[in-house]
């Protein structure tokens, strides 16, 4: 399985390849019955599809809002609309209860797999899709870089 780490800022890919985030991206994929073993490429270009991988990982830049570029890329590679998640919801409720401006976050495309995230309380995002799959950390740029 190739493994494909997208982010827009270069020093997430840099932090995300430090601190092991990709063998707990693996963990997750053997958690839900799949068996990657890990070629990995980091990369500021956001593949057009899932052929060029079986598995991308999408960090950072990920708005609160649908018309966010990274969410739109998102949600044209599942070919699903976006809903709001209300598991991920709750996640962000607790995490930032006076600050309402992140449970836009919650906004995804429809029927997200959920999983533990290490780098934060919310939950990692999982698309399956054909053979592959989308894995999202979304929401925590700083948490990578201090790792």
């Amino acid at each position: 399985m190739i493994v494909n780490i997208y982010s827009n800022e270069p020093g997430i890919l840099q932090g995300f390849r430090s601190s092991g985030a990709a063998e707990t991206a693996s963990a997750l994929l053997h958690g839900a019955g799949m068996k990657p073993s890990l070629l990995i490429n980091y990369t500021e270009e956001l593949p057009t599809s899932l052929e060029t991988g079986d598995l991308l990982v999408l960090i950072g830049g990920w708005g609160g809002e649908p018309d966010n570029p990274l969410k739109q890329r998102l949600a044209s590679l599942v070919n699903r609309p976006f809903e709001i998640d209300e598991a991920f919801l709750a996640a962000l409720k607790k995490s930032y209860p006076d600050d309402e401006a992140f449970w836009s976050y919650a906004i995804v495309p429809e029927r997200a797999l959920h999983y533990p995230n290490r780098y934060t309380p919310e939950p990692a995002l999982l698309y399956e899709q054909g053979k592959g799959a989308i894995l999202v950390l979304p929401n925590h740029s700083e948490a990578i870089r201090e790792a």
